[in-house]
């Protein structure tokens, strides 16, 4: 449902009518109003552009890295992750051409920066991430204490 949620707002979320501040830092937000088991709740959207450059950057310097060890013979064809990233032919030499999985790797690119809140309390999304935000600082603060 948050996936779904988030894919249906990413055309028109960051946009200047949908920005917030929240405790300085700058999101863009979205609201849908459902009904779970006959009550009203709000699913808020919200999209984070600091937090998706950071996470598109990250992800890719992985990919990189991976394929770079490819080439080296430091990384393993056969790993999980190499696969999921990457496509292997075999050429005349013996040796093998490897093929980004480009449409995979969009994919996993597609929602960073998005992250979702779902509360049957307000339709606003200022306020909402504003409680969850505090919310997480006290949560910490208890737990650097214990």
């Amino acid at each position: 449902m948050a996936k779904e949620a988030a894919r249906e707002n990413t055309a028109t979320i960051a946009s200047p009518a949908n920005v917030i501040e929240v405790n300085g830092h700058i999101y863009y937000a979205a609201v849908k109003k459902l009904t779970i088991n006959g009550r009203r709740t709000y699913l808020h959207i919200y999209y984070d552009r600091e937090r998706a450059a950071k996470e598109h950057d990250r992800r890719m310097h992985r990919v990189i890295w991976i394929e770079n060890g490819l080439v080296d013979g430091t990384v393993r064809t056969d790993s999980t992750e190499v696969q999921k990233y990457f496509s292997f032919q075999k050429n005349k030499k013996g040796t093998y051409n490897i093929h980004w999985k480009e449409d995979f790797i969009r994919e996993q690119l597609e929602l960073t920066g998005y992250f979702v809140i779902l509360s049957n309390d307000s339709k606003d999304p200022e306020y909402i991430l504003n409680i969850y935000r505090t919310k997480d600082v006290v949560e910490k603060s208890s737990d650097n204490k214990k």
